[in-house]
């Protein structure tokens, strides 16, 4: 019976998510993201590349520190990043408002 609840604590750990910024930002945002709570109905992906696409449109894509910048045709669009954990994100525009990023299932 102790091995039992040895290996579920086990899987329990390695089950969660780590909190707070991923080692290397650059690297942890490349992927399909979206919405919270949309199913990533309408992802948004950022290649390792440094490009993005979204929606048929495309561009490229700066992380600096917490300094996200996607660059196209129709300009800048800035965004602070703050890490809730490796698969989720807070995007604070310059108007103050805010929204949350998943990172959508392969």
């Amino acid at each position: 019976m102790r091995i039992f609840g040895l290996a579920a604590a086990a899987l329990s750990l390695a089950a969660c998510t780590p909190k707070g910024p991923p080692a290397n930002p650059n690297e942890a945002i490349v992927g399909a993201w979206g919405d919270a709570g949309t199913h990533c109905a309408v992802p948004l992906t950022y290649n390792a590349d440094g490009t993005f696409e979204y929606t048929g449109r495309a561009g490229r894509w700066t992380l600096e520190g917490d300094h996200l910048t996607l660059s196209g045709a129709g300009g800048d669009v800035p965004a602070q990043v703050q890490w809730i954990d490796r698969d989720h994100m807070r995007l604070t525009r310059p108007d103050g408002s805010t929204g949350i990023s998943e990172r959508c299932p392969k």
